[in-house]
């Protein structure tokens, strides 16, 4: 029996069940998600180097005077610049992973308040090491290295 059919026979329309799951869930606020969009583009980064998983290994630099990366220079600020996001933690270090979540490749959000990542489609959390926090990832989301010049003004992210 298909799912389309289960449902029917049960006499729930998917919008009734769709109201009901969302009733309540914290998967279904977007609010968080359209208040906060930071996403970079990558021209406009000061990024050298590479950005996107899908074109090699992960290792570039964001330049931290521009004010598209302002976030950065406040805990709990984050941007996204091409396949990863980076943050400044509430203890101030710099923490970056893939900006992708491993169950349902939902965009994910830095939650300062509680220094993880939490993925707004079905509601997992991950912790600053990219280890899952609340499932349903099934696995860790993938964490780079990150360093800081002397002068604070560049920040280096590399697998």
């Amino acid at each position: 029996m298909k799912r389309g059919e289960f449902i029917s026979q049960i006499g729930l329309s998917s919008q009734a069940l769709l109201a009901f799951y969302c009733f309540g869930a914290t998967s279904c606020k977007n609010s968080d998600v359209e208040a906060q969009p930071n996403n970079v583009p990558i021209k406009e980064a000061g990024l050298t180097g590479n950005a996107e998983s899908g074109s090699g290994k992960i290792d570039f630099s964001l330049d931290l005077t521009l004010p598209v990366n302002a976030p950065l220079k406040t805990a709990g600020g984050f941007v996204r610049v091409g396949s990863v996001l980076v943050a400044q933690t509430l203890k101030g270090a710099y923490v970056a992973v893939a900006k992708f979540c491993t169950h349902s490749a939902g965009v994910l959000v830095f939650q300062p308040e509680s220094d993880d990542f939490w993925c707004p489609v079905h509601g997992s959390l991950f912790n600053l090491d990219g280890t899952v926090k609340q499932s349903p990832a099934p696995v860790a989301v993938k964490l780079y290295k990150v360093e800081i010049n002397a002068d604070k003004t560049r920040l280096s992210v590399k697998e």
